[in-house]
């Protein structure tokens, strides 16, 4: 989890889900956020770079937030980190040249975590963020109009390239995450303000797991490593933070608010 401490950057910390132990794992002066854990739970994939302009890149570093390292270099970076099921890759979202601001398309690729075998496997002039690897070997992803649009839709396509699929057809996706089976989606309808859960094998009607958003735009999730509860972080179009994290289980009940911690945005919930 990233809480902002209202420095106008970001810094990962370990926290449990009662709000204790917290740990601050990054200290340097970059913006340092998008937290991924490998599938073992041993590393943290994340984002970190002083500006958009100066681009940021890809690193690791291990759970005690230790052996920090940098896995894409030059223009363009990455964003959004997203570990393959093997723990040898990594999927984020790239521009495909140096971006001007939020102006340019950003695109789906996947990287070794040695940092070699670079491959981008979508393209276009629409924003692909924010991508998920399922067990099968299917990168899920949301795709936008824009940058900050607070709408879109997911859509797949597999780790080695090819035909780019759609998986909903809401078009007011403002967040997704997949469960740790790959069997279920939860999402941010914007347009009605809920939170719904959705069976990916079929694409088909979604039920509302949540009716209400928290009055936020933009909403990031993370499933518990069992698929019983997703933990859920919010904020709005100006950046600003929701006042709290909280925590729903899968069916709908026990919505609780985590506390100690507030201003935070990509919550991560660690694999083991």
């Amino acid at each position: 989890m990233v809480p902002n401490e209202f420095t106008g950057r970001g810094y990962i910390y370990l926290g449990k889900t009662d709000g204790t132990q917290l740990k601050r794992l990054t200290r340097g002066p970059t913006d340092d956020g998008d937290p991924a854990w490998s599938p073992d739970g041993a590393w943290i994939a994340y984002t970190s770079g002083a500006s958009l302009g100066e681009g940021y890149q890809v690193w690791v570093m291990e759970a005690d937030g230790g052996g920090k390292r940098q896995v894409t270099h030059g223009q363009p970076g990455g964003i959004f980190p997203a570990w393959s099921p093997d723990g040898a890759r990594l999927a984020f979202s790239s521009w495909l040249h140096k971006p001007s601001g939020y102006l340019e398309p950003t695109h789906i690729c996947v990287v070794r975590t040695d940092g070699g075998g670079r491959r981008q496997l979508t393209s276009g002039s629409a924003y692909d963020l924010f991508p998920a690897w399922s067990p099968d070997g299917t990168i899920l992803f949301l795709r936008k109009a824009g940058f900050h649009d607070s709408t879109g839709d997911v859509f797949a396509v597999r780790a080695n390239g090819g035909r780019v699929v759609r998986v909903t057809t809401l078009g007011n996706v403002s967040g997704f995450a997949l469960s740790p089976d790959g069997a279920q989606i939860v999402l941010h309808d914007t347009e009605q303000g809920r939170i719904l859960l959705l069976a990916t094998h079929d694409g088909g009607t979604p039920t509302t797991l949540l009716d209400d958003d928290f009055d936020y735009n933009l909403m990031s999730f993370s499933w518990s490593p069992d698929g019983k509860a997703i933990v859920m972080a919010q904020r709005d179009l100006s950046g600003l933070y929701g006042p709290a994290l909280h925590i729903v289980n899968a069916d709908g009940s026990g919505l609780t608010t985590v506390p100690n911690i507030e201003e935070v945005m990509a919550p991560a919930w660690r694999p083991k």
